[in-house]
């Protein structure tokens, strides 16, 4: 049996959308197909993960493909690499829920005559649970704050230090408002303050155009763009999940809780009960196992799981939803998080080694590069 998927009609390998030549405008009319947009219409009815929201952008850009299975429909992401390949599914079957124990048997079952393993990522837990699909294994990933609208006056009216990084930023001239901007500045910003290269699968950064957008600016309307938040509907949660949230290099303080203050407030006004902030990978409020634990410490000179737990605590999430990693139960946890590690890379684990030292070196410079 071969150890490559037989590679889907349309479909590319992670981090490398478009890899077939294929124009612009090709790779629209794929997207926008009438199958397609009927997919998408079960991608919002029957999205029940964050990560859901993000189906046809991934889509779109020819990251993830469509697959019929078994009277249903998912969103799966090809992954190829040493010991074999997998298909890495984008949240929870796009079917009820009671149907998923069958579309996610056929699902591994398909994957494995093609000689992939199969997996799913981003899945909610229910009722403090994981899902209970034959033939997976859940392997906690972290949890998910949840905010809800209808709680954020009290949230203001308890936590002081919250209210005064929003006056900060009003002093400052900040205002935000629905619109639309420049990313590329944000995310040159961004991309300086971390310590690897921009990473891949569901981080990546997707052009907005089926998203809701708020934009930061100092000096008023027509002033200089210094934040940005992409926003997507998740409806079957009755849930905005925010998706990106860049601030530019000289944001002043408050800027990026004005952004959040604003989406939570439009998102109350829209009749949405709660909103997200995605996943804090490797959270410490997460009952992890051993090994993730010790992976939070060893990665954090690469990744500041610390910063981004504490900034995500600020606004005082009601709850926090474990997530989960679904995978083939016959494949040990080690290559399943393997196989994730590349879908986030965009492909080879060595490549992306070495664009993270490409990317420390450019990171050094620019610190040094006189202002």
């Amino acid at each position: 049996m071969s150890t490559r998927p037989r590679p889907p009609d349309g479909s590319v390998r992670a981090g490398s959308p478009n890899n077939r030549g294929d124009s612009a405008e090709a790779t629209a009319a794929s997207a926008s197909s009438p199958a397609n947009a009927d997919r998408g219409t079960r991608a919002r009815e029957w999205g029940r993960c964050s990560v859901s929201a993000q189906i046809l952008s991934l889509v779109r850009d020819r990251v993830a493909t469509f697959g019929p299975v078994a009277g249903g429909d998912l969103a799966y992401v090809p992954v190829g690499g040493l010991g074999g390949s997998a298909w890495i599914a984008v949240g929870n079957p796009l079917v009820a829920e009671a149907d998923e124990p069958e579309t996610t048997r056929a699902f591994r079952a398909e994957a494995r005559c093609a000689g992939a393993r199969a997996s799913f990522f981003g899945v909610e837990g229910r009722e403090g649970a994981a899902p209970n699909w034959k033939g997976f294994q859940p392997l906690l990933l972290g949890d998910e704050p949840l905010y809800r609208t209808a709680e954020w006056p009290q949230v203001l009216a308890s936590r002081g230090a919250l209210r005064y990084q929003l006056a900060r930023g009003r002093r400052r001239g900040v205002s935000v408002g629905p619109g639309t901007a420049d990313a590329r500045p944000l995310l040159e910003a961004a991309a300086l303050r971390r310590g690897m290269p921009a990473l891949d699968f569901v981080v990546r950064w997707s052009e907005p155009t089926d998203a809701r957008t708020f934009v930061a600016r100092s000096g008023g309307e027509g002033g200089t763009v210094v934040g940005l938040a992409v926003v997507r509907e998740v409806p079957a949660l009755g849930r905005w999940f925010v998706e990106h949230l860049l601030r530019s290099a000289d944001a002043p303080n408050g800027a990026t809780e004005l952004l959040f203050d604003a989406v939570i407030r439009a998102a109350g006004s829209a009749g949405v009960g709660e909103v997200s902030l995605g996943l804090v990978p490797l959270s410490p409020s997460a009952r992890l196992p051993g090994p993730l634990r010790a992976a939070r410490t060893l990665g954090g000179f690469f990744y500041d799981f610390d910063g981004l737990t504490q900034f995500k605590a600020k606004f005082a999430p009601q709850e926090r939803r474990p997530i989960y990693y679904m995978h083939d139960a016959m494949v040990s946890p080690a290559v399943a998080l393997g196989d994730l590690l590349r879908a986030f890379a965009g492909g080879s684990l060595r490549q992306f080694a070495l664009r993270t030292a490409v990317h420390h070196v450019r990171r050094l410079e620019s610190l040094r590069a006189p202002s």
